[in-house]
């Protein structure tokens, strides 16, 4: 047994040193990369020494990090080989709400020991869903699916299994849709969404109220906290600390719009398009800092922040480029990323699991939301 564990162990480390061996090649083969519009520094996925599974006790620090997960698993692979395939097959399977059973209110098989209520603010309907025993926490979730389909079952049992594990009140927003399914925009999405989230605020207090969303979720919830930062901005006597939430964790964002080109297309991305979604613009163009969050001047200024983004996703290398371009604007500044290896789009979110990474993260997810 002791000369079978020395033996595990070895092949470990070989296996580590090659991961860390590939990621200096990848850094290394950045270097040359062309800089997008608007981004101060090249893409570096991997620029510095990642963090593996090991450190998945992650400490919530005062200043940036960007961690790196353990490897994909072997169904992890094959589950994104397949849905691959189906993509190849036909590149519009998962637009929109991409087959997944959609509900505008919280499906009763996963509100299971929790309290649910409706309310409605500025016409728009609103779900809260709360334990036996909450915590007085809030968090304000903008589901994904493109800003053309509601939330679905995993969006849901995220919600659920949020509100069970941390007694926090998870409120859900059931938001109007972006042409075709409706006639929202960014123009009419944005200004009210950040008029709720202050009235949260305002009610709660800041340090019980943090932001969370995924996919074009967590693109909507970024530009919120950014409306948020330019209104205090505009205003002598706000004070942004009180007037902001405690927190943001964003599950697998778009934070750069337009960015395109071999960085981006040659990602083997099973869900989302290799072409552009209908725009949420409505008259605003995509490079306008209201539309594609990266194209604001000052990033500074957000809550403490982590993105959870996967490398088989066009969104990373956005994502990665918003960091770098916040952090060199900010070199202290509380935002964290963690690069799901090997993961595809929205990996890890929680309550329904379909890769071996996300029930690792969870935990690190709600201590990162202020709610544990």
């Amino acid at each position: 047994r002791r000369e079978a564990a020395e033996t595990r162990r070895v092949v470990l480390d070989n296996r580590r040193a090659a991961r860390a061996q590939r990621a200096r090649e990848a850094s290394e083969a950045t270097d040359d990369a062309p800089t997008a519009p608007g981004v101060v520094a090249p893409l570096l996925p991997l620029g510095s020494t990642p963090r593996r599974e090991r450190d998945i006790d992650l400490d919530i620090t005062d200043g940036p990090q960007t961690v790196t997960t353990g490897p994909p698993s072997f169904m992890d692979r094959l589950i994104i080989r397949t849905l691959q395939t189906l993509r190849h097959k036909d590149s519009a399977i998962f637009d929109g709400d991409g087959g997944n059973v959609t509900h505008t209110s919280p499906p009763k098989w996963v509100t299971r020991k929790l309290t649910i209520t409706e309310s409605v603010y500025a016409g728009m309907p609103v779900w809260s869903m709360a334990s036996a025993k909450p915590t007085g926490e809030y968090v304000l979730a903008l589901h994904g699916g493109g800003l053309v389909a509601e939330a679905n079952i995993i969006n849901w049992a995220d919600y659920a299994a949020m509100a069970r594990q941390t007694g926090a009140t998870v409120v859900v927003p059931i938001y109007p849709l972006a042409p075709p399914k409706g006639t929202a925009s960014v123009e009419t999405l944005v200004p009210p969404m950040a008029d709720y989230l202050a009235a949260m605020i305002d009610e709660h207090g800041t340090e019980n109220v943090s932001l969370y969303g995924d996919s074009a979720g967590g693109t909507y919830a970024m530009l919120v906290a950014q409306e948020l930062v330019r209104r205090c901005r505009a205003d002598v006597a706000c004070v942004l600390s009180e007037n902001e939430p405690s927190r943001m964790v964003l599950i697998s964002p778009v934070l750069h719009l337009t960015l395109s080109g071999p960085i981006v297309d040659d990602i083997d991305d099973p869900i989302i398009p290799p072409r552009l979604p209908p725009s949420a613009g409505g008259g605003l163009g995509a490079d306008d800092p209201r539309v594609n969050p990266i194209m604001v001047e000052d990033l500074t200024g957000l809550p403490p922040t982590a993105i959870y983004v996967g490398t088989v996703e066009r969104p990373y290398p956005g994502d990665l480029m918003f960091r770098d371009k916040l952090l060199a604007q900010d070199p202290d500044a509380d935002f964290t990323v963690v690069i799901g290896d090997g993961q595809m789009h929205d990996w890890a979110l929680g309550g329904i699991f379909v890769n071996s990474q996300a029930r690792l993260w969870r935990p690190t997810i709600y201590r990162q939301l202020g709610l544990v």
